[in-house]
């Protein structure tokens, strides 16, 4: 273990122990999935902050969303042809692919709002 993962592992245990802040209890994590510089830009941008880290499912559901609503808007594909061809992608899970499709209706519903109102 490299001395700044010792060093910030200990750091930011004490501090959830010492705070007893359930939100500091999976900090001192941080240390082994990023390094040194990265977590003290962590740090620097977020401190302070509760943040909610999404699950990689709901960031993949969003990228399907998003990957439709490109497909459709700059590619010019047709929305139906587009829907098919990813729910047959068999590189994201089924239960994304679906929950994506969702999403990206919504994004459409949310767009047509804001397009009303401007």
């Amino acid at each position: 273990m490299k001395n700044f993962e010792k060093a910030y592992t200990a750091a930011l245990f004490a501090l959830w122990r010492l705070t007893e802040l359930p939100e500091y209890k999976t900090l001192s994590q941080l240390c082994y999935v990023l390094d040194e510089r990265s977590v003290l830009k962590f740090l620097e941008f977020f401190g302070g902050q509760t943040v909610r880290i999404p699950t990689k499912d709901e960031l993949e559901e969003v990228l399907v969303a998003l990957t439709l609503q490109e497909d459709v808007t700059v590619n010019e594909v047709q929305e139906e042809t587009a829907i098919r061809r990813m729910l047959g992608d068999c590189t994201v899970s089924i239960d994304s692919r679906r929950r994506g499709v969702e999403l990206y209706h919504k994004l459409k519903e949310m767009k047509d709002e804001f397009e009303t109102i401007t």
